[in-house]
């Protein structure tokens, strides 16, 4: 019952379409000027009620062991950094996290009215923030909150690209999957070892380590990139956003994986080899794992909740999302790092086959709550705490060019093989050029490894110290890849997609949700 009632009041919607009138240049107007007063006025209250509650109004000039009456503040055990942190530090947090999502939002507007990508607003907000000393001194974000928020959006990411598979086409081009996933990424890591060897006389293992942290394509530039091309059915007729965004998934595992057995090989030397054989062999373990647990949650959710079930599309996106978590927040804890994000992308993939089968409307709406979602949450606070990571004064200035050099060699070869990868598939000559200008884009995991070595020579530095310096040029190098890769292939993809790919040419029809796209574009 509840679906016929939508499905009339979208046949309803349908029929008064064409009587829409088309506002005039002055309505425009009055509406953007609307939606930027609703902003300032949200973003202003916002802001007053966070200062308010907080009591930072004046926050600047106390020390920073005394609250607004000059009394000691106390401080509270943080069990999951194994430190602790003052009230007002708490305080400083939760609001420097407003204020990003606030700003972020405000940003990526102002980016995308002037057609540029709204992450790129975003990356150069944090920048700002972590690097001008006016915002560094009066925010604080503590590694543990960021990197859990992080770890969230990267959760959004996954689910996304899991709903948005597209069975068929993935059976179709599971080879040129493969290939796409595992080709590029290697010949890319071996390019980078062998040119940083060249350039900055660095041991080949180091190079290795460079250029797997180098190899991850960004899942967080690709998956949204590929979903918006499917809503305007560009390339579905041959499966290429699904084809991107399976092997992007998996590129990422593989390379982190490697990423970790030879950082284990380089700081255990010769002293522990059965540990770098018992990691070689839990790679592959881990990802079976993760296929048989995200197929198993996934066919839980073809169950339970019912579909009689009243708000069924909130009851599904509940238990997705905890399920979700569950899955990447405890194979964590337990160890098995490779295991969640294999599961979660399982577990979206599996869900949606069924949803699919039951009513097509339904499982699209349960996307657009995770657009929403990624949109508001996901998009400003990832690439807002990318931005923020990066800190400029960590840079080598000096090897700056050297390091654009390398990125040059890597990306130059990984281009190339990404075409060759799908060689043998039915896409023509402009299509593969898209799926090898696609896997471009870096940010989500050089931002989440780079930095790794160099912390360990200072947190370490009487057994790691001997590393910094190749610690300094991985962390110069993949700051480089990000505020180089990232913008300008999110840029690419959004250019290059009407032109190189085919708009499929069989759109089904009443589809509600292109109609209520197409009514919304006119407004």
């Amino acid at each position: 019952m509840e679906e016929e009632e939508e499905s009339r009041s979208f046949a309803e919607c349908q029929q008064n379409y064409s009587k829409i009138i088309k506002p005039t240049l002055k309505d425009k107007i009055w509406l953007e000027g609307n939606k930027i007063f609703v902003y300032i006025l949200f973003a202003i209250s916002v802001i007053v009620a966070s200062l308010s509650i907080f009591k930072l109004l004046s926050y600047v000039p106390f020390g920073p062991e005394e609250d607004l009456y000059g009394e000691p503040v106390p401080t509270l055990d943080v069990s999951f950094d194994g430190g602790t942190l003052t009230v007002k530090q708490i305080q400083q947090i939760i609001f420097s996290l407003i204020i990003i999502f606030i700003s972020s939002i405000g940003i990526s507007y102002l980016a995308e009215r002037v057609k540029m990508p709204g992450l790129l607003g975003i990356l150069l907000l944090g920048i700002l923030f972590r690097n001008v000393s006016i915002f560094n001194r009066n925010l604080f974000i503590n590694d543990a909150i960021g990197s859990l928020l992080r770890k969230f959006a990267f959760l959004i990411i996954l689910l996304r690209a899991g709903l948005g598979l597209d069975a068929k086409a993935l059976m179709e081009l599971k080879g040129a999957c493969v290939f796409l996933a595992f080709l590029p990424c290697t010949f890319e890591a071996f390019t980078v070892a062998f040119a940083s060897w060249l350039i900055f006389k660095i041991n080949f293992s180091f190079g290795l380590l460079l250029g797997f942290v180098l190899a991850a394509v960004s899942p967080a530039v690709i998956v949204p990139a590929m979903l918006e091309l499917r809503t305007k059915r560009l390339g579905i007729d041959k499966g290429i956003p699904t084809l991107i965004n399976a092997a992007a998934s998996i590129d990422d595992v593989y390379a982190i994986t490697w990423f970790s057995l030879i950082l284990s090989s380089i700081t255990s030397g010769s002293e522990d080899n059965s540990s770098q054989v018992w990691t070689i062999i839990r790679a592959p373990l881990e990802v079976i794992g993760g296929i048989i647990l995200g197929g198993i949650l996934g066919i839980i959710l073809w169950i339970f909740p019912d579909p009689k079930l009243t708000s069924i599309k909130l009851r599904r996106i509940s238990l997705l999302l905890s399920l979700s978590f569950a899955a990447l927040f405890g194979t964590e804890y337990l160890g098995l790092e490779t295991v969640g994000p294999i599961a979660v992308l399982i577990l979206g993939f599996t869900a949606a086959l069924r949803w699919r089968k039951l009513s097509r409307l339904e499982c699209l709406k349960e996307e657009k709550l995770l657009k929403n979602a990624w949109d508001y949450i996901g998009l400003p606070f990832l690439f807002c705490l990318i931005g923020y990571q990066l800190n400029l004064e960590q840079l080598d200035e000096g090897s700056i060019a050297q390091a654009v050099a390398i990125l040059a060699c890597g990306l130059f070869i990984r281009c190339i093989v990404a075409a060759l990868a799908v060689l043998k598939t039915k896409l023509n000559l402009k299509e593969k050029i898209f799926v090898a200008i696609s896997w471009l884009p870096k940010a989500t995991v050089q931002a989440a490894l780079a930095p790794v070595l160099l912390d360990m020579t200072r947190t370490n530095s009487s057994k790691f110290g001997i590393y910094q310096s190749e610690g300094i040029i991985i962390l110069t190098v993949s700051i480089i890849s990000i505020l180089m890769t990232a913008p300008a292939g999110a840029i690419l993809i959004r250019l290059l997609g009407p032109i190189l790919l085919t708009k499929s040419r069989d759109p089904p029809k009443d589809d509600p949700i292109e109609l209520e796209e197409k009514v919304l574009n006119s407004i």
